[in-house]
């Protein structure tokens, strides 16, 4: 069987009390429009939960906001104990479900617009945070997914997760991954991969 095939038969065994909760949160967070590019629903919510009893996700780096439902979630779920999102779009929808967020989460919550592959730029602006998780979740392309492992490395992350997995929505994930190396599998919960450092990874410092 395919990755992606195991994936998406696994994203449909859903507890009923998520969809109820996917519903609440999709009111909340600007309801996704048809043609948004993505394969998200109440899964992601179980899915979630489940990561955040394999690993302590702590302070979190999430690469890629888009509506917000994964910091959201990660969050209200009570397994990340702050998130600090990039994102290089901002449109309006984004806007509102960041004012949302922050409504809710207050100094938990932190937002930031700009390029994920600038690393400079972060390393300098996030100098005094200290990461335990990477979220990565931004563009899925080869180059740009081993530029954000980089990225979390370099804050300091431990253990990283990769939104998603799918060869046919997520291309360049897996291809990054292997490329880069320094990274060891823990669980594939989904189209969620869960990942700790290997031990000794040289980037694996901040400047």
């Amino acid at each position: 069987m395919k990755l992606g095939d195991f994936i998406w038969r696994q994203s449909h065994y859903v507890r009923p009390l998520y969809h109820a909760y996917w519903q609440e949160l999709n009111r909340k967070l600007c309801a996704r429009k048809p043609g948004v590019p993505c394969v998200s629903g109440p899964f992601v919510a179980e899915h979630i939960s489940t990561i955040g009893r394999i690993i302590k996700l702590g302070n979190v780096l999430e690469i890629g906001f888009n509506l917000g439902h994964s910091a959201y979630m990660m969050l209200d779920l009570g397994h990340a104990s702050r998130v600090t999102s990039i994102d290089i779009r901002e449109t309006d929808d984004m806007v509102k479900c960041v004012q949302q967020i922050k409504e809710e989460f207050s100094n938990r919550f932190s937002f930031f617009h700009g390029d994920s592959n600038n690393h400079d730029h972060w390393l300098h602006l996030l100098r005094s945070d200290v990461f335990q998780t990477g979220f990565i979740d931004g563009s899925h392309d080869r180059s740009s997914v081993q530029e954000d492992i980089r990225l979390c490395k370099r804050l300091g992350c431990d253990h990283f997760i990769f939104d998603d997995m799918h060869e046919k929505t997520g291309p360049g994930v897996i291809p990054a991954i292997i490329e880069e190396g320094g990274l060891i599998l823990i669980a594939l919960v989904g189209c969620l991969g869960v990942f700790r450092l290997a031990d000794g990874d040289i980037f694996h410092n901040k400047p």
